[in-house]
């Protein structure tokens, strides 16, 4: 099959929880010291979300797949975590206008920031596609993935003479041969003294799906389990109404 397949359930493993503090002294002094700097104001970070709109789909579709007429792909969103120097964007888009569009959107709201890091949350092309475009603008950022999020990356580069240049052709894709730098074990990323933490989690929508959590203000980054997680119980909900109406045997 061109696609992973999709399953309509999300969940976290009780194994892997948002990690709080850890109980050690020299984690609880270094926890107390940042959070008297956010308490001081002298050491803020903020966050922005940025929505694409929806793009038209090219009715060429892939063989053996029809594309309905007039058919959109979804609004996408992507964050810019930013402090007084530095930003950290977490997910890159797909098209190469929609990168444009997003570097400028990027430029105006944190003015002045470097961009030390793009991150993709997982391997589906609409997640970073547009971090090619993006590195011309902010040539000095990195870019940045899980393992698990690598390998779901090469699929898709070889998905597109298959599926998304077919969606998308003329040039609106530039991925430029460009993936992720693998994080290895590493999970986490840092922003002017501020942890941004990574976890793994599994099957969403695709292999090798993460979210981020920024303990300093309680951010969860996890666009995809929320996706899955509403259509989960909307399923669930369709197939429940229509037993007790006979629809369903």
């Amino acid at each position: 099959m061109l696609f992973d397949i999709y399953r309509f359930h999300a969940f976290l493993s009780p194994t892997d929880p948002v990690r709080w503090a850890n109980n050690s002294i020299s984690s609880a002094v270094s926890r107390l010291a940042q959070q008297l700097r956010l308490m001081s104001g002298t050491n803020t970070v903020h966050y922005a979300v940025y929505t694409a709109p929806p793009e038209p789909i090219a009715p060429d579709g892939p063989p053996g797949f029809t594309v309905p007429e007039g058919a959109h792909w979804s609004p996408t969103t992507v964050t810019l975590l930013y402090g007084a120097k530095e930003a950290i964007l977490i997910d890159a888009l797909t098209l190469v206008s929609q990168a444009e569009l997003l570097a400028d959107w990027i430029e105006a709201t944190a003015p002045g920031r470097r961009l030390t890091t793009i991150y993709a949350t997982h391997g589906h092309a609409d997640h970073w596609f547009g971090a090619a475009p993006l590195l011309k603008r902010f040539p000095g950022a990195s870019f940045v993935a899980t393992p698990g999020t690598v390998e779901v990356m090469k699929r898709n580069v070889e998905q597109i003479p298959l599926s998304w240049g077919h969606w998308f052709p003329g040039g609106k894709i530039q991925h430029g041969d460009i993936i992720a730098e693998s994080l290895g074990e590493k999970r986490h990323l840092e922003i002017e003294g501020h942890d941004v933490e990574i976890f793994d989690a599994g099957f969403t929508d695709t292999d090798g799906t993460t979210y981020v959590w920024v303990p300093s203000i309680r951010l969860v980054w996890r666009v995809t389990l929320s996706i899955m997680a509403c259509t989960s119980i909307y399923l669930r909900a369709f197939v429940l109404v229509s037993l007790r109406r006979g629809r369903l045997r």
